[in-house]
């Protein structure tokens, strides 16, 4: 006996389910149907006597008898729907298909009973009708008809026999709702090698295993399908390119370093970096080889355009791959390759034709210094012959000698005479540029933080970051979870030294890591000789000058939080857990938060090393997930000059008098803006990243605000408590 509604099968309620002998027994099953028979009682005549004979058999004639009918209705539903619908009085919305689907949910509701001497108590008695591995009806019923769904969206949505299944989806792929089965269900490839009909969920393959039904089901992940597509030669054709970029944007959220799929996705990704795509010259070649000569905002920089300009057509992805398809060749090929040394080799094999583009990256490029320094002034001497050069401006040839002249003298430029600097005023309404700003970042915060992130952190940080005790904190893994939170604070360190332009540390954190300064760092504790033999060898390697030395000038700032990592972040738990602002104000001072005393959290306070710093943390934190109290977001922006001048012009934020206090103002303000409008002040947990991005670029500010003004964009040297600038890397 089942519940019949006018949608179908559905369940019973709980005090009908389980055995019947023509009136209820106390044998209750967790599957809501139930099962009359004249069953033998024990002696208090509620419980079934499971040792007597005389039960099994009844059971297997129970057994016998549904598994005759259901196949006899199977075929009555198939050829006769529709009369079968009238008479049941079912809804116009069910089907053949939706009948079975809810039978199969109501009897494979919890793993299969195969034995009647596994049976301990009568309500098992139910599954063992089913799914008896001799008789069991529901067992005979998917062997014999198409009665099992497959619980697929679209054309995967098939019902099956047990011995058509061959696979079943698995990891992130099961989760239906994150959308990544909808993108590749569509591929040929996935067609053809996980056909419709033979694939179901995982929900449904792990109880065929269980039931002991059909032959071998193959648990199929993202990454097996993925590489289906790609091929055995690993060769993302633009057809693959396109969909693997489509894969990348509409799931987007499964792709971030943060999401619960992360160790799944980073396996993928490892894969991905094997694979290949096609160069100009038409071969193919691996992605980490390759650069991009077309800018698309988020995925491709400006900068990555210009270096391929004059790169051989080998090292420059072919042209014929979409705007969607970049996405999949970023994820591929990681953090781009293309150094200083290499562009130097490009340089020196560059075509006439294309000499311009090595000038035009030498004047502009982010690394033209560094390849100036590899290329030496005799290259430049052979260069000033060519027409590329006789069209360079006066001003471009002057940079060109300025950046080959290392070693040689050049006279100092003549400071310009400064009057007094302008004024800093309001330039719009407060109201128009916080509705403006919030739009804007809503729309497009994705691109700009995958921009900052591939501009900030080496490859691996920040990923996840459990607090100590968690899961991940002690695992083993490079980098390690000690280091991925060093990596935060050192960043933090660095910006009371001035250089606050975005990607300003990721040079210096890429020389921490291939250096392996965070790995002796983050054991300082337990092996502090190791980090002099580390010092000793920074100093050893060096002849005319260290390198990074400004950056390092923060060293007691990395070895404080280093040595006394585990406190710091038990501090920032505590802030996180706590319900006032001012245990935020002592996060970076244990010592002066009482409730610490007598804990063994005693670590020396960074309040004065972080300075503007400490801002900066809390914002990643909460841009991160690892903090979300209300009470700490009127600490998370960075005030850095930049930032405090364009809230003065955009929203009237007059400046603090400690930057601490400058946070607040800004937050205040924002708060107050936002208040009542549904905006957002903390523009989603990232606080000032927006305002540092529209204060770098002027053509930004005026996209966004459609007004046009001058705003502090620049690092310099005297601002934020920076000491004079010394040749900074």
């Amino acid at each position: 006996m089942f519940r019949l509604t006018s949608s179908g099968i559905s369940q019973l309620a709980h005090e009908l389910t389980g055995l019947w002998i023509t009136t209820p027994t106390a044998e209750r099953s967790e599957l809501r149907w139930a099962v009359n028979a004249p069953f033998k009682p024990d002696a208090g005549r509620q419980r079934l006597a499971l040792t007597n004979v005389e039960n099994r058999k009844i059971g297997e004639e129970v057994a016998r008898l549904w598994g005759e009918a259901l196949l006899e209705l199977f075929e009555v539903t198939r050829t006769g729907w529709i009369r079968f619908g009238e008479v049941s009085e079912l809804h116009s919305d069910a089907s053949h298909e939706s009948w079975w689907r809810q039978l199969w949910r109501e009897t494979a509701v919890r793993g299969p009973q195969l034995q009647w001497d596994g049976i301990r108590d009568g309500g098992q008695v139910l599954s063992w009708i089913a799914w008896d591995k001799s008789i069991g009806a529901m067992r005979r019923l998917v062997q014999q008809r198409a009665a099992i769904p497959s619980e697929l969206p679209g054309t995967y949505s098939k019902m099956v026999k047990a011995e058509d299944v061959r696979f079943c989806l698995s990891g992130l792929l099961a989760e239906i709702s994150n959308g990544c089965f909808a993108q590749v269900m569509q591929w040929e490839s996935t067609q053809r090698a996980f056909p419709p009909g033979g694939t179901v969920h995982a929900n449904i393959g792990a109880f065929l295993r269980d039931a002991e039904l059909g032959g071998i089901i193959l648990s199929v992940t993202l990454e097996q399908m993925v590489a289906s597509e790609i091929g055995s030669q690993m060769q993302a054709s633009q057809l693959a390119g396109n969909r693997l970029g489509k894969l990348f944007s509409e799931c987007k959220a499964v792709f971030e370093e943060s999401s619960t799929y992360a160790t799944e996705v980073q396996h993928l990704l490892n894969v991905l970096r094997q694979s290949s795509l096609l160069g100009e010259d038409g071969s193919f070649h691996r992605a980490n080889e390759l650069t991009c000569s077309r800018v698309l905002a988020g995925v491709i920089e400006q900068d990555e355009a210009l270096r391929a300009e004059f790169a051989p057509d080998g090292s420059v992805l072919s042209s014929s791959y979409s705007d969607v398809a970049l996405g999949f060749f970023v994820r591929a090929r990681g953090q781009l390759t293309a150094n200083a040394t290499t562009l130097a080799t490009w340089a020196r094999q560059a075509s006439l034709q294309k000499l311009a583009a090595v000038f035009r990256y030498l004047i502009a490029g982010d690394l033209g210094q560094k390849m100036a320094d590899q290329l030496g002034r005799p290259w430049l001497e052979v260069k000033r012959a060519t027409t590329a050069w006789q069209r360079l401006s006066t001003e471009d040839r002057n940079e060109l000698e300025r950046k080959f002249s290392k070693g040689c003298s050049w006279p100092e430029p003549t400071p310009p005479v400064r009057g007094e600097p302008p004024e800093v005023k309001q330039e719009m309404d407060a109201d128009e540029a916080f509705g403006l700003v919030s739009r804007w970042w809503q729309k497009e915060e994705g691109g700009w933080v995958a921009l900052y992130e591939g501009k900030t952190y080496p490859p691996g940080f920040p990923g996840t970051l459990p607090w100590p005790g968690e899961d991940g904190w002690d695992e083993a893994g490079h980098p390690s979870a000690q280091a991925r939170w060093l990596i935060l604070f050192i960043h933090a360190a660095l910006v009371p030294l001035g250089f606050n332009m975005i990607g300003r540390d990721q040079g210096f954190s890429q020389f921490l890591v291939s250096k392996n300064w965070l790995d002796v760092l983050t054991t300082v504790s337990e092996n502090p000789a190791a980090l002099l033999g580390a010092l000793n060898r920074y100093l050893d390697s060096y002849i005319e000058n260290t390198q990074y030395h400004f950056q390092m000038r923060q060293f007691v700032a990395f070895y404080a939080v280093a040595k006394n990592l585990e406190d710091f972040l038990l501090s920032l738990y505590e802030a996180e857990r706590s319900d006032s602002a001012a245990v935020f104000r002592r996060a970076f001072a244990p010592r002066a938060n009482f409730a610490f005393r007598g804990t063994g959290i005693d670590a020396p306070p960074l309040t004065g090393m972080l300075g503007t710093g400490s801002c900066q943390l809390f914002r990643e934190l909460y841009r991160l997930g690892r903090l979300s109290n209300a009470h700490g977001y009127r600490f998370a922006f960075t005030p850095i000059r930049k930032v405090r001048r364009l809230c003065t012009q955009l929203f009237g934020v007059p400046e603090g008098p400690s930057p601490i206090q400058s946070s607040e103002i800004i937050f205040e303000k924002l708060n107050e803006l936002g208040h009542g409008r549904g905006l957002d002040p903390t523009f989603n947990h990232c606080f000032d990243l927006p305002l540092q991005f529209l204060a770098q670029d002027a053509a930004l500010r005026e996209r966004v605000l459609n007004v046009t003004f001058e705003a502090e964009s620049n690092d310099d040297g005297t601002l934020d408590a920076a000491p004079p600038l010394e040749n900074p890397q």
